[in-house]
């Protein structure tokens, strides 16, 4: 058995990045998510903000449209480039150097995203080794 395990999944992704929107704050999300009787199966406390925050993300980078659309409706004013820019940034800090550099390579493919902003996540993320793929 190796010494890094896969965690289990806890939280509702799309639940925790919904709340977050529509209640404008993370700690609003974590105090509804708490009153809803909502708690880690495993250690039987409330989920931390942290928690909330990484599955809100998570939503956020593999449902980038949708999560758009939900942006965009509480006034986000970004471009679409910008937009785009910033999930680089949050998938070369959520993937690249908290989870896998393998599955943030794979994100950046799968958006076509890794020559279009390598500035931007370039300087997170080291990736030569994965240039052949």
């Amino acid at each position: 058995m190796g010494i890094i395990r896969s965690r289990e999944k806890f939280l509702d992704d799309k639940m925790c990045f919904i709340l977050w929107a529509e209640l404008g704050s993370l700690p609003k999300a974590v105090r509804h998510i708490t009153q809803d009787g909502y708690v880690n199966p495993r250690t039987k406390k409330p989920f931390t903000r942290s928690g909330v925050h990484q599955s809100a993300r998570r939503y956020m980078l593999e449902n980038a449209d949708e999560a758009r659309k939900v942006f965009l409706q509480h006034g986000d004013t970004r471009t679409q480039e910008e937009w785009e820019e910033y999930l680089v940034k949050l998938a070369a800090h959520v993937y690249g150097e908290m989870s896998s550099r393998t599955r943030f390579y794979r994100w950046l493919k799968r958006n076509n995203f890794k020559e279009k902003y390598e500035y931007a996540w370039k300087p997170y993320v080291y990736l030569d080794d994965f240039d052949e793929e």
